[in-house]
């Protein structure tokens, strides 16, 4: 190609949306048949471009129109995981769904050994509910420490993911379900499969369970019994993952001293106190300082800790 041919080709494809400063479209390809020019645009459409003695009009015409112009770059964005959930985890014929395992779990940290085999090496006792409150602590410290797969059940996550989850990971603005690599890893995990194949008690069989079973974590069966108090026991979890049994036990006791015989009235109090308080109002004792009067409800003074 001579000097004078290749600097004509080199003109008209400066003029391609998609070259810049110093680079050229790769795609777009200029060639001569006798007096004419023949441009194949990079978008693949109409065929070649006939550029009569050279004249570049048809070409501007074309570049102008939205089929040359060039497609933006996918817009990357840190999203938390999507994990293990109903949409992202096609069980096929299984009769039971994610969900009941996410909502009635009663920990959040599975796939290690069981509790009791755990209790008998640090305790010597297989007996959870005789421990102190501090070996409580360093048993449910060990559990999460050697447990493989979570249940994320707070802020608006409701799914299943490994411990070794990437939390946080790239994702384009308009991707669906998001997940990391680690997310199948945990479909092969017995204690998962187990899990989320059982059928858990509800609001009929639980008082079937054995108290001995129950006595360890009162907290449990209200959770299990009450939405205000599972609303309750995944702010909890959002604030640490060991839990604030203390809170929990203060909460029941409160309960049952101050409002015995209405029930729940406290545990709806703290339902609609918890959304506020994440907003930034907090409580003065005991009563909402900036909601409106018409919602202001008082509290226990067991409700003196912030989330």
């Amino acid at each position: 190609m001579s000097k004078k041919i290749e600097h004509k080709s080199t003109s008209i494809r400066s003029l391609c949306p998609c070259s810049s400063m110093g680079s050229l479209c790769p795609k777009c390809q200029v060639t001569k048949d006798d007096k004419n020019w023949l441009l194949k645009c990079h978008c693949g459409q109409g065929g070649s471009i006939v550029l009569c003695d050279g004249r570049v009009q048809n070409a501007k015409r074309h570049w102008e129109g939205d089929t040359a112009k060039p497609v933006p770059k996918a817009q990357i964005q840190e999203v938390t995981c999507f994990g293990n959930t109903d949409k992202t985890w096609l069980r096929g014929q299984a009769k039971t769904e994610l969900t009941e395992c996410i909502d009635n779990s009663p920990s959040t940290c599975h796939g290690g050994r069981p509790q009791h085999e755990i209790c008998l090496q640090l305790f010597n006792t297989t007996c959870k509910s005789s421990l102190s409150e501090t070996n409580k602590q360093l048993l449910q410290a060990t559990v999460v420490k050697e447990a493989t797969w979570e249940i994320w059940r707070h802020n608006g996550c409701q799914s299943i993911h490994s411990i070794k989850c990437s939390k946080c990971i790239p994702a384009r603005f308009n991707q669906k379900h998001p997940v990391c690599d680690h997310r199948l890893a945990v479909h092969k995990y017995g204690s998962l499969l187990a899990a989320v194949n059982m059928k858990y008690t509800d609001d009929d069989s639980i008082k079937f369970v054995r108290k001995d079973l129950m006595v360890a974590d009162p907290f449990q069966e209200k959770q299990r019994l009450y939405k205000q108090v599972n609303l309750l026991a995944k702010s909890l979890e959002r604030a640490t993952k060991q839990g604030d049994l203390n809170f929990r036990k203060a909460l029941l006791r409160e309960m049952h001293r101050h409002f015995p015989r209405q029930g729940m009235c406290a545990l709806e109090g703290e339902a609609w106190v918890l959304p506020k308080e994440r907003q930034g109002r907090f409580l003065t004792q005991g009563t909402s300082t900036n909601a409106s009067q018409g919602k202001a409800q008082a509290l226990p003074k067991a409700r003196q800790r912030r989330f």
